[in-house]
C-alpha cells in the first residue's frame, strides 16, 4: 500500500493512496456416505481453489470554498479478480463427476463531491456521489457480463445547543453482494444438498430517511428504509434433480424497514448504567407454495448494561440482552435472551490488568433458532448447543508506548466483500 498526503496550508489537503491485496484459499474434501435403504456407500472427493487479486487508488481534496464553507472533492477506482476451480469425482471409481472453471472480474469507478457549513448551532452537510461498475463473470466457456451507473445524494441538518439537540438526514446508498453470493462455485454440502452463487444478481439500492434527537442523558432515533433488490439467501430445487436442494441468492423487488430506538446512559457515584430498546419492523411477501406469506412482526430488542466500582481498581460489570422473535424475509427468529458478568482487576498504575469473563450464564442465547418458508421449503432448525464460557485473561503492559500510526487501507471496502 503506498500513500502520499501533502498540506499545502491550513485550509487545503490533498491525500492519494493507492493498494494492492491478495487473497488465497485451498481446499479439499472427502465425504463418505451411507445410504440406510440399501447400504450403499457413497465415497466422493471435493477439492477447490480461489485467488483474489485487488486493486485500488483513491485521491482526496479538502479545501475552503471561498472561505465560505468546507468542501472535499475526491475519485476512487477499483478492480476485483476473482480465479476459482472446482472439481469433484468419486473416489472408488476415479471418475470425475463435476468441473467448473470460473474468473470474475468487478471493477468500480466513482467520484464524488461533499460541503458542510454551519450557522452557529446549525450546520448543514450535503453530498453528490457518483458510480459506475461492470463486472464479467466467466463460467466454463460463458461468459455474463453487466454494467450500472448511478448516482448517490446525501443530505444532513443538526442543530445543537448544550446537552439538547436534533438531526434529520437523507442518504442513497448501494450495497453489492459479498463475492460468494456471485460466484457460482459449488459448495458441497451432502448429496440432498449445495450452495452456489448467483452471477446474474444485481445490487441493493438503499433510501434512508433518519431522525436523532439528544435530550440530556437521553438519545432517540427513528428512520425508515427502503431496498430496491434486496438480496436473500433462499433455497431452490436443482433444475436436474427435484431431490437436491441448492442454497442460492436472490433479489427481492421491494423491502421497506421501519425502525425506532432510546438510550439513556448515566452516572451516579461508583455506578455507571446504559439502557437501550430498538424496535424493527420489516415489511416483505414472500412467494411460498401457490401463492405469499407477508412477513411484517416487528423485532425488538432490550440492552442493559451495569458498571460497578467496587473498589479501587476493581470493577464489576453485569450486561443483558434480550431480543424477541421476529421475521427477516423468509425466516422467522425465535426469541434470544443472554447474561453475561465480569470482574476486571487493575494494579500497578494500570500495567497489570485481570479478568474474569462469564457468557450466556442462563444457557439461552441460541442464535440459530428459526423457521423458514420461501418456494416450495419449509426447514426447521432448532439449535441446542451450549455456549456457555469462563474467560481468564491475564494482560501486562511493559511500557506505555502507543503506535501513533494511523493505518487506512485502500482495499478496505473492497476485502470486505470478500469475508
Amino acid at each position: 500500500m503506498c500513500k502520499l498526503k501533502s498540506r499545502p496550508d491550513s485550509l487545503k489537503t490533498l491525500s492519494v493512496i493507492a493498494g494492492y491485496a491478495y487473497q488465497g484459499s485451498r481446499s479439499s474434501q472427502d465425504v463418505t456416505e451411507l445410504d440406510l435403504g440399501d447400504s450403499s456407500l457413497l465415497e466422493t472427493r471435493v477439492g477447490g481453489r480461489s485467488d483474489y487479486s485487488i486493486y485500488s487508488a483513491q485521491a482526496d481534496y479538502v479545501f475552503n470554498l471561498f472561505r465560505f464553507a468546507n468542501m472535499s472533492v475526491g475519485a476512487k477506482y477499483s478492480q476485483v479478480v476473482n480465479d476459482g476451480l472446482t472439481k469433484q469425482w468419486d473416489r472408488a471409481t476415479g471418475l470425475q463427476t463435476y468441473f467448473l472453471s470460473t474468473r470474475i472480474v468487478d471493477k468500480i469507478a466513482a467520484g464524488y463531491f461533499d460541503i458542510s457549513k454551519s450557522f452557529g448551532p446549525v450546520s448543514m452537510q450535503a453530498g453528490l456521489r457518483y458510480e459506475y461498475t461492470s463486472s464479467r463473470t466467466e463460467i466454463n466457456a460463458e461468459r455474463i457480463e453487466s454494467s450500472y451507473h448511478s448516482l448517490f445524494p446525501s443530505f444532513a441538518l443538526d442543530y445543537s445547543q448544550g446537552k439538547y439537540g436534533v438531526g434529520l438526514s437523507y442518504s442513497r446508498r448501494i450495497s453489492r453482494p459479498q463475492f460468494a453470493a456471485i460466484n457460482p462455485e459449488k459448495m458441497y454440502i451432502d448429496t440432498y444438498a449445495y450452495n452456489m452463487g448467483n452471477p446474474a444478481l444485481k445490487p441493493s439500492f438503499l433510501n434512508i430517511v433518519e431522525i436523532q434527537a439528544t435530550l440530556g442523558n437521553f438519545y432517540l432515533m427513528a428512520g425508515y428504509t427502503h431496498r430496491r433488490d434486496a438480496i436473500r439467501q433462499v433455497a431452490r430445487m436443482d433444475e436436474t434433480d427435484p431431490d437436491v436442494m441448492v442454497w442460492t441468492y436472490e433479489n427481492m423487488e421491494a423491502m421497506h424497514d421501519v425502525y425506532a430506538g432510546v438510550l439513556y446512559s448515566n452516572t451516579w457515584k461508583w455506578y455507571t448504567g446504559q439502557y437501550e430498546a430498538y424496535m424493527t419492523k420489516k415489511f416483505s411477501r414472500v412467494p411460498y407454495l401457490e401463492g405469499e406469506i407477508r412477513r411484517e412482526r416487528p423485532l425488538f430488542q432490550v440492552r442493559v448494561s451495569n458498571a460497578f466500582q467496587i473498589a479501587k481498581g476493581l470493577s464489576l460489570n453485569c450486561d443483558f440482552s434480550y431480543q424477541s422473535g421476529g421475521d427477516e424475509f423468509a425466516l422467522h427468529f425465535e426469541p434470544m435472551y443472554n447474561l453475561s458478568a465480569g470482574l476486571v482487576w487493575k494494579a500497578l498504575k494500570g500495567r497489570l490488568v485481570i479478568s474474569l469473563m462469564a457468557d450466556n450464564i442462563l444457557g439461552l442465547a441460541d442464535y440459530n433458532c428459526f423457521n423458514s418458508m420461501y418456494g416450495n421449503y419449509y426447514m426447521l432448525n432448532k439449535e441446542d448447543s451450549d455456549t456457555r464460557y469462563i474467560r481468564v485473561g491475564i494482560r501486562y503492559n511493559f511500557n506505555n508506548i502507543q503506535s501513533g500510526i494511523r493505518r487506512k487501507e485502500a482495499t478496505k471496502e473492497e476485502l470486505d466483500r470478500i469475508y
